[in-house]
């Protein structure tokens, strides 16, 4: 980039790439205009015209500070720049076209520098100032942000995952205990009148089972890995005995 030593280091961090083209193209606009004006004064100033010390002089004046204003980016100067440009470019090349057809000498347009270059030079610099009036609407933003927001452009979309399966741990079978049950004794032989397993309905309910706390006998709480009343998951069972 041309005199980035010229910028502040926080414009010349929000500047983008296209920014700096297009400052590179003023810059390179106003020095040829420049150049081209102090071309015209030495290669005709032997005809010793007022019009051509007027326009060539006015044109070096206000591209100097063109280039001033593209240099440090200014927008104002660049603004003032571009309407000074277009102003002078049409009342000379006006006057040069009244002045050629009144007098014939149609090498007036040579005597003004060069006419095609003028209007070439005005129109990049116009260029120019749009670029940097569209780019002052926008908010700057800092480089690590635009980082961000081309890494999240760039990032794929994640597809989506299937959800996990669920894991089974085999606890084994729940721990029995050591009962008396296997044997019917006269202990498990249900008394006339009394209640009896929900289940079997044939012997006392002496265990409990743990949490639900429903009765029911030896054997068939053996063989029960659920409740067989309410459903509910049991975690221990519990030997209960009469006098």
């Amino acid at each position: 980039m041309l005199f980035s030593r010229c910028l502040p280091p926080p414009l010349a961090r929000q500047l983008t790439n296209e920014s700096k083209r297009w400052r590179n193209a003023g810059i390179l606009a106003a020095l040829f205009q420049i150049g081209s004006c102090a071309l015209a004064l030495f290669l005709y100033g032997w005809r010793r015209l007022v019009t051509v010390l007027i326009v060539n002089v006015l044109f070096i004046i206000v591209s100097s500070v063109g280039l001033v204003g593209f240099i440090k980016w200014l927008f104002w100067v660049i603004a003032f720049y571009t309407a000074s440009v277009w102003g002078l470019l049409v009342v000379f090349f006006g006057y040069a076209l009244l002045w050629a057809f009144m007098s014939g000498d149609w090498l007036i347009f040579a005597v003004h520098s060069p006419i095609v270059t003028d209007v070439a030079i005005a129109i990049v610099v116009f260029l120019c100032f749009l670029h940097m009036a569209k780019e002052r609407e926008t908010p700057p933003q800092e480089p690590a942000q635009q980082e961000d927001r081309t890494t999240d452009q760039e990032a794929p979309t994640p597809l989506p995952s299937a959800p996990p399966a669920p894991v089974v741990l085999d606890v084994g079978p729940l721990p029995q205990p050591a009962t008396s049950s296997d044997s019917i004794g006269s202990r498990d032989r249900l008394p006339e009148g009394a209640p009896g397993c929900p289940i079997c309905l044939m012997r006392r309910p002496d265990v409990c089972l743990v949490p639900c706390g429903h009765m029911v006998c030896g054997r068939c709480a053996d063989q029960l890995m659920v409740c067989a009343i309410c459903r509910g998951g049991i975690q221990s069972r519990v030997k209960t005995y009469s006098v």
